[in-house]
């Protein structure tokens, strides 16, 4: 079985208590060590003292001084066996010996300095409460560290949590780490722009030859659809009348794709948020009515200018809107919009209350053909990630438990007298 190393946070607590309690009990030791030698010494000389006083008294009085002069003196009739004792003989012709009572030197030496000990125990106490916080400071940055580096491992592109670190060092890894994580995610996300673009060269080929085998036969199939319908019965024009919308629905697929396929480069000016919504409203009426759902604004005072082609922004938002109406049921909900200024940007967001996008396809909602509807082409995200791009633009789904928000930053319109250099946006 593999032995597990300790933890740095345990071996720190271990490292500094042991230190501290060794500190403290060493100076602790010193101290009573050096006043238990002055006391034993002071002790043999009074015993030298008394000596020749003792020996011209008799056994009983010895007692009785004894017990008022020598607290800490032993007296036996048998040797001690020590080479601290001293053997004396009294008046009335008997032997003794007299010891020091080092126990009892000690004991009266730990009474004496009982604050000077529990002053000792608080230090101690002190010294395990620096380390467990010590151990706190330096471990807890090693684990958000490591924590970071598996997710970024599995290409999470997280920051390093908590607040600003205690040591010097440890909050330069933290912010380094930041940057690093931060061109990661920044490299990683070029590299899936390229991708994507070279994907989307190619689909475009493929799509716009595609779309041009097909638009000449239907050209055809409407004229002479147009021709047999002045000839036909009556009885007859209702499946005509199938067949004409059902070529128009073709024509509208073959449409969108071209628009995929070659879109047209904006022609920029200056677009009115406000009056971007309303248009949007307005195509939708029907459709929110039917459904029964709220449509809610949030706009700043007065109005918001975007720079872009009207008719391309147009498109954006309403594909946006129409997604958002699908995802709803027939239960109704809230379709909201919004637009303000965040920093040099224009921020323009569409929310619902359906059921979301779940996770595991978020990072596919934009590519071509992709769709979770039956009747979808799978173009209409596609076609609004791709106006967004040639509007130097960015979009993204933001995560949130009910529902889906899409969030767009556009340039915003700047008059020329803001401007100086005459630049169209910022």
């Amino acid at each position: 079985m593999r032995h597990k190393a300790p933890s740095l946070e345990f071996m720190i607590k271990v490292v500094v208590s042991s230190m501290a309690l060794l500190v403290v009990f060493f100076v602790m030791g010193t101290m009573l060590h050096e006043e238990y030698v002055e006391r034993v010494d002071y002790e043999k000389r009074r015993i030298a003292e008394m000596v020749p006083i003792l020996e011209r008294l008799s056994s009983g009085e010895i007692r009785l001084l004894l017990e008022e002069t020598g607290a800490h003196w032993k007296l036996s009739g048998q040797p001690f066996e020590t080479s601290a004792e001293t053997i004396f003989e009294t008046s009335d012709g008997a032997r003794w010996a007299i010891a020091i009572d080092g126990r009892g030197v000690f004991s009266d030496l730990v009474v004496r300095r009982r604050r000077v000990l529990l002053v000792g125990l608080i230090v101690l106490l002190f010294a395990v409460e620096v380390a467990i916080f010590l151990a706190y400071s330096i471990s807890r940055p090693v684990k958000a560290i490591a924590w970071a580096c598996r997710e970024v491992a599995r290409r999470h592109w997280v920051h390093v949590p908590g607040k600003t670190a205690r040591f010097m060092e440890f909050e330069t890894l933290r912010k380094t780490f930041g940057e690093m994580v931060d061109e990661l995610a920044r490299m990683e996300n070029v590299e899936r722009q390229i991708d994507r673009v070279k994907r989307l060269a190619a689909l475009g080929q493929v799509v716009a030859g595609v779309c041009h085998e097909i638009r000449n036969p239907l050209a055809s199939m409407r004229v002479h659809l147009d021709l047999v319908s002045e000839t036909v019965p009556e009885e007859a024009k209702s499946s005509l009348s199938v067949i004409d919308q059902e070529l128009n629905r073709l024509n509208g697929t073959v449409t969108e794709l071209l628009r995929f396929a070659r879109p047209m480069k904006p022609v920029k000016g200056p677009v009115s948020a406000r009056g971007l919504f309303d248009w949007c409203r307005r195509m939708v009426e029907t459709q929110l009515r039917e459904k029964g759902i709220e449509w809610r604004e949030r706009l700043e005072e007065g109005d918001l200018l975007i720079w872009g082609d009207t008719g391309q922004l147009r498109q954006m938002f309403l594909n946006l809107v129409l997604n958002s109406v699908k995802a709803m049921s027939e239960k109704g909900g809230v379709l909201e919009v919004a637009a303000f200024l965040e920093g040099e940007r224009v921020n323009l967001e569409v929310a619902d209350t359906g059921p979301g996008v779940p996770d595991d396809l978020a990072e596919s909602i934009f590519d071509p053909f992709f769709t979770t509807h039956a009747d979808g082409t799978g173009l209409g995200l596609s076609i609004v990630h791709q106006i967004v791009q040639v509007h130097e633009g960015t979009i993204d789904l933001v995560p949130q438990s009910n529902g889906a928000r899409f969030r767009i930053f556009l340039p915003p319109y700047v008059p020329d007298s803001e401007k100086g250099e005459g630049t169209r946006h910022v």
